[in-house]
């Protein structure tokens, strides 16, 4: 995971890469303390640093990938603030 200047975009890119490869490795029926090893295994350093960091709210969402991956959308996708977009338009 190297971050570009655009790391909402990054992220979206490696999410749809890990739902590949998880599809062609035939993964998508394992336990999901698996996927998250195997994930962090792909991410490198980068990655890896900031799951250490992350925000859970108890230590089993450190394993859940779906948590995971909410986890790091926070993190990185930026929030509309819907009332200055309204005033904008």
């Amino acid at each position: 995971m190297k971050f570009t200047s655009d790391k909402a975009a990054e992220l979206k890119r490696i999410k749809v890469q890990w739902l590949n490869y998880l599809t062609a490795a035939k993964l998508t029926n394992e336990p999901d303390k698996r996927k998250v090893a195997l994930l962090l295994a792909c991410i490198v350093a980068d990655g890896f640093v900031l799951f250490s960091g992350l925000p859970f709210a108890t230590d089993d969402d450190r394993q859940n990938i779906t948590r995971l991956l909410e986890a790091y959308d926070s993190q990185f996708v930026p929030q509309t603030n819907e009332c200055y977009e309204r005033w904008r338009f």
